[in-house]
């Protein structure tokens, strides 16, 4: 696929090129990461950690390393396209100009072991390949403070049985590796509800460039949800603990 010409600009906003510096830049000057990075910044830095699930080769880690947090990079995948080698020859080149507070962890988040209190967490297009949605995401939450928020980001909807057909049939990864997956935009809510979590906002797939980045506003315009699998994100709130020992009103 890779030395296929009709799949060279898919691959490059894929990050999936092979090219992690490249991969890196458009990603770090992009709308998706400016949007996101947006509601990064809603957030009180408490800790100054972050966990980024399904890291990949660390774009987004190293993106908000530079925005001064200590992120904790969790992915299971060793290789150089999708895993920790290209995450390592990442930092290697970013880290020449630029100083990192960054930890690379191999494995899966339930054979990590991280202590809780980050006040952010970042799942970009990972949970729809959760093996177990609510279990993985009640992983995610304990490892979150109080009112530390999880960002999943760029996960596939589907309307219905005859959607999810479609999306598979059309994504182009899917006959590579049968790895891809979509759920309703109500199964995320449920995931998420049933995990512990206040779903604070939907972001449907129209709505940001979070979304639908690279493409345009004016293109996203004229072809409105008309896509396979259109990614929305989700903004999720670990609950505030309650407050005790206050003095109850006469």
């Amino acid at each position: 696929m890779q030395g296929d010409p009709n799949h060279k600009e898919m691959l490059k906003f894929a990050f999936l090129n092979g090219k992690p510096g490249q991969s890196f830049e458009i990603y770090y000057h992009s709308e998706e990461f400016k949007a996101t990075k947006e509601i990064v910044d809603t957030v009180e830095r408490k800790s100054g950690r972050m966990l980024d699930v399904g890291s990949g080769i660390g774009v987004t880690s190293v993106a908000f390393s530079l925005q001064g947090f200590h992120v904790d990079a969790v992915e299971p995948e060793t290789g150089p396209l999708t895993g920790r080698k290209g995450m390592e020859d990442l930092i290697e080149e970013v880290s020449k100009s630029c100083s990192l507070q960054l930890a690379m962890h191999t494995g899966y988040l339930s054979e990590v072991n991280l202590p809780p209190g980050y006040d952010v967490a970042i799942c970009r297009q990972v949970a729809h390949h959760f093996a177990d949605p609510v279990r993985d995401l009640s992983q995610i939450r304990a490892l979150l403070r109080p009112g530390g928020k999880a960002i999943l980001i760029r996960d596939h909807v589907i309307y219905d049985d005859e959607d999810k057909e479609r999306f598979l049939r059309e994504h182009p990864m899917q006959s590579f590796y049968k790895g891809e997956n979509a759920y309703k935009k109500e199964d995320y809510v449920r995931f998420a509800e049933e995990a512990g979590f206040e779903v604070e906002r939907v972001i449907s797939f129209t709505e940001s460039p979070m979304n639908y980045w690279p493409s345009t506003a004016e293109q996203i315009a004229i072809v409105g949800e008309n896509v396979a699998g259109r990614p929305y994100s989700f903004v999720l709130k670990n609950p505030e603990l309650p407050i005790t020992g206050e003095a109850e009103a006469p």
